[in-house]
């Protein structure tokens, strides 16, 4: 079970950094 949720936290983990980045850069050409 806990094997799993790393797994889980390993593949979300990039994707999170990546929308955050995309929205902080989106937000910079907004403003």
């Amino acid at each position: 079970m806990l094997v799993v949720a790393q797994l889980f936290l390993f593949a979300i983990y990039p994707c999170l950094i990546l929308v955050m980045s995309v929205s902080e850069i989106s937000s910079k050409c907004v403003l």
